[in-house]
């Protein structure tokens, strides 16, 4: 599992799985009986990839918000 810090903790109705969210949009299911990861995912952010080099129309505060949805600006 990632150290980076835990953002979401669910278990199911049962009890015998714990998802864990992290920060970095990671998401691992816990076996609880087994002690194991049964899944690990990434889950992608919605504008991850897309290059806003020299974009234009848009106030710093919308650039900065489509970098924080993963958008990338290269200098």
């Amino acid at each position: 599992m990632s150290d980076c810090a835990i953002t979401s903790l669910a278990f199911n109705w049962q009890g015998t799985l714990l998802a864990v969210g992290d920060r970095r949009g990671e998401i691992f299911i816990w076996d609880i009986n087994n002690q194991v990861i049964k899944v690990s995912m990434l889950v992608r952010k919605p504008y991850e990839g897309m290059n806003i080099t020299r974009i234009s129309g848009l106030s710093f505060a919308q650039i900065e918000t489509l970098k924080a949805l993963g958008a990338i600006e290269n200098s």
